[in-house]
């Protein structure tokens, strides 16, 4: 399959876009989550990841460490159709500081894998993430 190469100031101009999301270490992060599904529900599945704000410059795993504010994802459900066919849609999430967001797809029904949504399915504190206003509090004052 062909993919275009950006090349030049556009280029360099896309990399640093694509890397923006990923929060710098030290900084307040929010993460999205593939979540579990459960065997009570049939009509949930796994999803992954395609894209983060248009990018796809990082590897498939569970858990994605991104700056806190409005993102765009490009999920795909994990449920085959018939033929092997797998479908995928864009999500757009507010993720706020310091949280851990769990996405799942949830099908319309058993029999087919096109009509879907993509459902975060817990929201959780993350323990080690802080908020720049608590670290400011937990400061001591140089003077009074």
């Amino acid at each position: 399959m062909f993919r275009p190469v950006a090349t030049g100031a556009v280029g360099a101009l896309a990399l640093c876009l694509s890397f923006a999301t990923i929060a710098a270490e030290g900084d307040t992060w929010s993460e999205v989550n593939i979540g579990a599904v459960t065997q009570s529900n049939p009509d949930e599945y796994a999803v992954t990841i395609l894209a983060i704000d248009g990018s796809q410059n990082f590897k498939s795993k569970r858990s994605y460490k991104v700056a806190p504010g409005f993102h765009l994802l490009h999920i795909a459900s994990t449920k085959a159709g018939r033929r092997g066919d797998v479908t995928y849609q864009p999500f757009a999430i507010e993720m706020a500081p310091c949280i851990r967001y769990e996405l799942v797809a949830l099908h319309d029904s058993q029999m087919s894998n096109r009509r879907w949504q993509v459902v975060v399915k817990n929201e959780k504190p993350i323990a080690s993430c802080r908020h720049a206003e608590a670290a400011q509090a937990d400061a001591t004052p140089q003077e009074r």
